[in-house]
């Protein structure tokens, strides 16, 4: 079993067990990534827990940083190279 579908496995635990905490841990996900200069990462995040405005403030905030084409790049196509 590879890490993704570990990742998978504990999601749909949790999904299955508590799904009101699945919000809160994007939150926290998008919050440590934030601080950590992981935007792209911390946008995706914050989507996920349906945090439009926190998305919002994060692209504001860091778009001239995030036009390194790379960067873009992973954010739209994450799982591709």
């Amino acid at each position: 079993m590879g890490p993704l579908q570990f990742a998978d496995l504990l999601l749909n635990h949790l999904q299955i067990s508590q799904p009101q905490l699945i919000s809160q841990l994007h939150n926290r996900a998008s919050a440590w990534y934030a601080a950590h200069g992981w935007i792209a990462e911390a946008v995706r995040h914050a989507l996920a827990a349906d945090e439009i405005e926190v998305a919002v403030r994060l692209i504001e905030k860091n778009a001239f940083a995030m036009l390194d084409l790379d960067r873009i790049y992973r954010f739209f196509y994450p799982y591709k190279r």
